[in-house]
């Protein structure tokens, strides 16, 4: 029986485990390749450069869950207003997301070394593997310790070792099922010094990024979140069980379900801006470019002049001029930040913090 106050230093190795492929776990990959070629299909009909913008936004979004989970948090607000405002916020969780989105677009191949946690941007030339330090995974509810990594470092070493090889060389398993067990696998070993848990949930989307589908992310930390204690329960529960099956169905919903909320969202956007032309064709009474300024408002939650002045090519004055249409249209909200004027496409925010 694991004592969740001491490292488990006994943890398998993934080619030493038994994983039966009964019925429930069949139809759940079933179920989860279902949603995300179902996903895959309706985007392939998107414009694709409304796509990669309506993408980022819901990426930005999913990333701060993923710090949520964490214990890391940072509000939809001063997130999305730093993702517009050059005004210093005094906060460097903002900046930390942005790094890492820049850093996981370059990437393209999985490895140990790739998934290195967005630490490693703010702590230049520190050792970014473990070696006796212990990193537990404790409850949301209570804060107990409900398991504790390896402190070994010959485990720690020789886990990290086959996990690099799995990655190259992948057990003969539905791909899904070992992209359940390698991101369970992560957090049980917990081989870096910070950020474990969001490195499992990077891998499982960089995962997603190699099926070279319409989608290059899935927004799994969301999900996740919702459901952030079980997600911590099940590492000692499997651990004392052994039982990778439930993992598996556990993380196989997430997916399913993060495809699912993906397409809802994406077509929740698409609706909008189907609505928003309607509003500027109807309720302003100033001819505006209506085809050139869709994708600019839609383009951040927050929007400011300078947007509207390169993406049109017009004056200041102008782009002053079409913004307070908007907001009299009731599309954009105005708002301060600092000495700076941002404009608010509240629709847009709300949707993409829900």
């Amino acid at each position: 029986m694991l004592n969740s106050q001491f490292p488990y230093n006994q943890l398998s190795k993934l080619q030493h485990i038994s994983l039966e492929i009964g019925p429930a776990l069949q139809n759940a990959c079933k179920m989860s390749w279902n949603a995300l070629y179902h996903l895959n299909g309706y985007i392939d009909a998107f414009p694709p450069a409304a796509l990669k913008t309506d993408m980022l936004l819901l990426q930005i979004a999913d990333t701060r869950h993923s710090f949520e989970l964490e214990n890391y948090p940072i509000s939809f607000t001063r997130l999305f207003e730093a993702y517009s405002s050059e005004n210093a916020l005094n906060d460097p969780k903002p900046e930390l997301i942005f790094n890492f989105l820049a850093y996981y677009r370059l990437q393209s191949k999985i490895d140990i070394n790739t998934l290195r946690p967005l630490y490693d941007f703010a702590l230049k030339k520190q050792e970014i593997f473990r070696d006796k330090k212990e990193i537990t995974v404790k409850s949301y509810n209570t804060n107990l310790t409900l398991y504790t990594a390896p402190n070994q470092y010959a485990v720690i070493r020789n886990l990290r070792d086959e996990l690099d090889f799995l990655f190259r060389n992948p057990l003969e398993i539905d791909e899904l099922l070992q992209m359940c067990l390698c991101h369970f696998q992560i957090r049980a070993l917990a081989p870096f010094n910070h950020f474990n848990q969001h490195t499992a949930r990077t891998y499982s989307n960089l995962w997603v990024k190699s099926q070279q589908l319409n989608f290059n992310f899935l927004p799994i930390s969301g999900p996740i979140l919702k459901s952030k204690e079980t997600y911590q329960l099940m590492m000692r529960e499997i651990t004392n069980s052994e039982n990778y099956e439930a993992w598996c169905l556990y993380l196989l919903e997430m997916m399913r379900e993060a495809a699912t909320n993906m397409l809802k969202t994406l077509k929740e956007i698409q609706s909008m801006k189907k609505n928003t032309l309607d509003i500027m064709a109807k309720y302003t009474s100033y001819q505006l470019p209506s085809d050139e300024l869709l994708p600019i408002i839609f383009s951040k939650p927050y929007i400011k002049p300078k947007y509207l002045i390169e993406g049109l090519d017009c004056h200041r004055q102008t782009a002053y001029a079409y913004l307070n249409h908007l907001v009299r249209a009731g599309i954009l909200i105005e708002k301060k930040s600092g000495r700076e004027k941002l404009y608010l496409h509240k629709q847009l925010f709300d949707v993409l913090s829900n």
